[in-house]
């Protein structure tokens, strides 16, 4: 099922307001806090960066764009699987969060893949 773009901006606003509501609750350590400052870096990025992408002006600059924020959700959920390996925070809580991540991942990657084959058929 094909999903448009307000889709996946709002998606994307979503899993980062949740991720931000964890903050509170990731373990004492620094080494937890900074990684969980981490993570929500990347989903920022990877939520203005989406914007930005949706207003690109050339496929070229789209697929760069596209490719940011393909490689900052694969950061997002990498970085939230090591916060629940290293049990600073349970899995149950962030399994939902990892599956959001996962998805937009491959959404934004098949996105770029699918705009470098037709710009690559456009120029043939």
């Amino acid at each position: 099922m094909p999903t448009t773009a307000l889709e996946l901006q709002t998606r994307t606003a979503n899993l980062l307001r949740s991720l931000e509501a964890l903050l509170p609750s990731v373990g004492g350590e620094e080494r937890g806090r900074k990684l969980a400052g981490s993570m929500v870096k990347a989903c920022s990025e990877m939520d203005a960066g989406y914007r930005h992408a949706c207003a690109s002006s050339t496929p070229k600059e789209f697929i760069s764009r596209i490719s940011h924020v393909a490689r900052q959700a694969k950061r997002t959920k990498a970085t939230l699987m090591l916060l629940a390996q290293l049990e600073y925070l349970p899995i149950a809580s962030v399994r939902e969060l990892i599956f959001e991540a996962r998805g937009l991942e491959n959404i934004f990657v098949a996105s770029r893949n699918t705009s470098k084959r037709r710009r690559k058929l456009a120029h043939t």
